[in-house]
């Protein structure tokens, strides 16, 4: 009994140590080290099968011309267009505007805005922009003679050969510039185009320069960066609406039609070889004439008479090379710069109303041509100062001189005898 007790309990301490044993020397697991993940751009590691990087899809790339997604249909025929334009095919075109437009019988080139014509009878224009630009070489004719509500301003740059010009379509119109055209047999009605504010013909010349400035910062399609050519811009007539601002004739000699009734007119500028067509100018119905501007390049026809009279807001007035048979001028203040240069030819000069300053600078460029001087109701005009203005000018040949009884004094009449003028009462 006591001996199989004793047995049992070495057994006990036999498994028991046999398990200690087995969880004290066991090798422990070792941790599972997961696989390394190849960087983008670098060679996987062998035997791995990494997802490729996508390739960026690349933007699809920017018209050459950047023409606002214009709509190009070389194959179709303009005659229905809501502009037609008759050109030479393979003429080149240069189209600029602020809004999407259709595009009949003419292809894109690889120049900017630049369309070459495809279709034997010219090429066409739909849309509805309120800015169109275009250079068009060579045409024969223009028609805008559907309707194109809004467009504002419109430029047309060409060369002689544009003998028609019609504008129907575009009767919301603010600005209108044409270079160039040869239509010496058509009148250019404009008197419908009842919002027209600014009508420019032909290249602006040098030597508006500063003058213009003011009135170029206002509006956007007056600049001068054509101003050194002289492309001659020519209508038989031209009739001008009532709203007009701002008018420049540059190299273009139309008759006007309807220069007296311009109640809002602000500047004129008037570059022209052929002044006789001007017959009259008085611009007798703008009040609010700010800068006056006369260039005559050559030739031996004047101008038959300028008459300067009721503008008060006049502020520049500048005759450059003008031949004028009579220049009157009334209401002239010390507020108006008169801007004159060399050889100009004015016949007689009637001044009433005006500076004494205003009197001086007229009669002193004159010209040889002068021969008779109306310088009667002018209360500034006191004996002192027409001495001083005898003076000042040169010897020249016979004008007769005509003033008040009270200012035709003896020191007067002497004064202007010395330089060959006689005053007369």
């Amino acid at each position: 009994m006591k001996k199989s007790l004793i047995l049992l309990v070495l057994a006990g301490l036999f498994i028991g140590a046999t398990s200690c044993r087995t969880k004290k020397d066991e090798p422990k697991p070792t941790p599972e080290v997961p696989a390394p993940t190849p960087d983008p751009g670098t060679n996987p590691t062998p035997g791995t099968n990494p997802a490729p990087t996508p390739t960026p899809i690349p933007a699809p790339p920017t018209p050459v011309n950047g023409d606002n997604n214009n709509t190009i249909k070389p194959d179709e025929s303009p005659v229905n267009a809501t502009v037609s334009i008759k050109l030479t095919k393979g003429a080149r075109v240069t189209i600029k505007s602020d809004k999407p437009l259709t595009i009949t019988g003419a292809k894109l080139t690889e120049t900017q805005h630049t369309y070459e014509v495809t279709n034997e009878s010219g090429f066409g224009i739909d849309g509805d922009p309120e800015t169109l630009d275009l250079s068009i070489a060579q045409a024969t004719e223009f028609a805008l003679d559907k309707e194109m509500p809004s467009l504002k301003s419109l430029k047309i740059t060409t060369e002689e050969s544009l003998k028609k010009l019609s504008l129907q379509g575009a009767k919301n119109l603010e600005q209108l510039n044409i270079i160039g055209a040869q239509a010496g047999e058509q009148v250019l009605d404009l008197s419908k185009h009842g919002k027209l504010r600014l009508l420019a013909l032909g290249n602006r010349p040098e030597e508006i320069g500063k003058f213009s400035l003011p009135i170029a910062s206002e509006f956007e399609s007056f600049k001068l960066a054509d101003r050194n050519k002289r492309t001659t811009t020519n209508f038989k007539e031209v009739s001008l609406p009532p709203s007009l601002e701002v008018l420049s004739l540059s190299c273009a000699y139309p008759t006007l039609t309807g220069a007296d009734n311009l109640p809002n007119l602000r500047a004129a500028y008037l570059y022209t070889i052929d002044a006789p067509k001007l017959g009259d100018l008085a611009f007798a119905g703008s009040p609010n004439l700010e800068r006056l501007m006369l260039t005559y390049i050559s030739g031996n026809n004047p101008l038959k008479s300028l008459t300067i009279k009721g503008k008060p807001h006049l502020t520049d007035l500048y005759i450059f090379v003008m031949k004028i048979d009579i220049l009157s001028c009334d209401g002239l203040t010390s507020k108006t710069t008169i801007a004159l240069k060399a050889n100009h030819r004015f016949t007689t000069l009637n001044i009433h109303r005006s500076s004494a300053n205003s009197i001086y600078r007229l009669l002193a460029i004159s010209g040889d041509g002068l021969r008779a001087a109306d310088l009667t109701n002018n209360p500034d005009l006191t004996e002192e100062k027409l001495l001083n203005i005898a003076k000042l000018l040169k010897n020249g040949r016979s004008v007769s001189l005509k003033i008040e009884e009270a200012k035709a004094t003896e020191a007067v009449k002497e004064a202007f005898q010395k330089i060959g003028w006689t005053v007369n009462k």
